[in-house]
């Protein structure tokens, strides 16, 4: 039974437990709630929650340099918490159109190319993983690049999950199953970290914020700008170069690539398009 002085964040936990919610969705319930929370500067009950409240909320989010896609999706998470405390009778329901959507601005896509990350590689081996010997780094590059998979996914990487030169996951983000083809060279510098001696092949128990930042680092000893993500860009902006169309399968997209155009590929590097002759 709940009460009616329960707070969002509570709020939230008790909707994760009920419903079938990815751990990433989860997460960014919680971050929602906290936040604005902490924007409020007080416990936030169901009671508190208006139209207005939610809109000025936003604003400050949006005036604090999120982009309009992190706004909205901030928008998203607080109205479904706010639909369940209604549906709860905590509240009453919100009015969707009443609160303030910002206009979806497509992002600039950078990514690195081939060459990026074959010296970015290079230098990884210059920087030793907390813990564990080895060309630690080098083979989580080489492993992000081959598969395509987001640092979650290769993070939570265990040894049972390569064989016969493939590695088989369930993406977190999606639930689905996404099987790639692993290089032999890819293959080989795995080994040499010998991930059989452990549960996870790339363990990492600092903060995830800690892992940001070594990896920055050793993208600036490669003369590079960027993160982890763009891996995951280069090698769909590479697939794509090979063959139109092909990047939305190797992000193991289901949607016919849209989402692969608009946020993955790096118009720079594909072949440039065909012109029409040159005036006289």
């Amino acid at each position: 039974m709940f009460k009616a002085d329960t707070s969002i964040v509570t709020l939230v936990e008790r909707y994760v437990a009920e419903r079938d919610v990815s751990s990433t969705y989860a997460g960014h319930l919680r971050r929602a709630a906290i936040h604005l929370e902490r924007w409020a500067g007080q416990t936030v009950m169901p009671s508190d929650l208006s139209e207005c409240f939610l809109c000025e909320f936003l604003a400050e989010l949006q005036q604090g340099n999120r982009t309009n896609r992190t706004v909205n999706n901030y928008r998203q998470c607080v109205l479904t918490i706010w639909t369940y405390a209604a549906d709860l009778g905590l509240c009453h329901q919100p009015v969707y159109r009443r609160v303030r959507r910002c206009k979806a601005i497509a992002p600039v896509v950078t990514a690195f190319s081939p060459a990026d990350v074959a010296g970015l590689a290079v230098v990884s081996r210059r920087f030793k993983w907390p813990v564990i010997p080895g060309p630690t780094f080098d083979a989580l590059i080489r492993l992000g690049w081959d598969s395509g998979y987001r640092l979650s996914d290769c993070l939570g990487l265990r040894p049972g999950d390569i064989a016969d030169g493939y590695v088989n996951i369930v993406v977190g983000k999606t639930g689905r199953p996404l099987t790639r083809r692993l290089r032999p060279s890819t293959l080989a510098v795995i080994e040499a970290t010998n991930p059989e001696n452990r549960t996870l092949i790339f363990p990492w128990a600092l903060r995830r914020e800690q892992f940001y930042i070594y990896f920055k680092r050793i993208c600036r000893a490669a003369g590079l700008s960027g993160g982890f993500r763009y891996l995951r860009r280069g090698g769909a902006t590479a697939c794509e170069c090979q063959q139109r169309g092909s990047a939305a399968e190797f992000l193991g997209h289901v949607d016919g690539g849209a989402v692969a155009r608009a946020s993955y590929i790096d118009a720079r590097l594909l072949p440039a398009a065909p012109m029409p002759p040159e005036l006289g």
